[in-house]
């Protein structure tokens, strides 16, 4: 059981990384360029992550989930993907649903925008704005 789990974790940790597109929209990390660079980097040196780490995150996502009651008595789970943008800052913006379902889709959208603000991602050393697809599961406990 605990390997299982263990599994589990590794897997979930592992969607965030390999969700992520291996294309550079722009490699112009220039000193010319201006504190307001648009530039939206998909493969940086160090990605953007929660606080903490994905660990931190799959624990604050199940600790705020609030399961929607008609998708709960529907028996529905599955997984949601949702497309945001890790400002310089560390503020998220852009959230898009990637792939969802439709009656867990508003609830992947509320975690997210409740997510305290993420460690920017860095490209030789420069902090940049970077796009990440993040995987929420939602799975129902199995009753007896």
């Amino acid at each position: 059981m605990k390997k299982l789990l263990t599994i589990a974790l590794l897997l979930l940790s592992c969607n965030i990384v390999f969700a992520q597109k291996d294309v550079i929209i722009s490699e112009d990390i220039s000193p010319k360029a201006t504190t307001n660079d648009t530039t939206i980097y998909l493969v940086p040196d160090i990605m953007a992550q929660f606080p903490g780490g994905n660990a931190a995150m799959y624990s604050w996502l199940s600790n705020n989930v609030h399961y929607p009651e008609p998708a709960r008595d529907s028996g529905i789970q599955g997984r949601v993907l949702v497309q945001f943008i890790v400002e310089k800052d560390g503020s998220l913006s852009n959230l898009e649903i990637l792939r969802g379902i439709e009656e867990l889709d508003t609830e992947a959208l509320r975690l997210v925008k409740m997510m305290p603000e993420w460690i920017p991602a860095r490209l030789n050393g420069k902090i940049l704005r970077s796009q990440v697809i993040l995987p929420i599961t939602f799975k129902l406990a199995k009753t007896k």
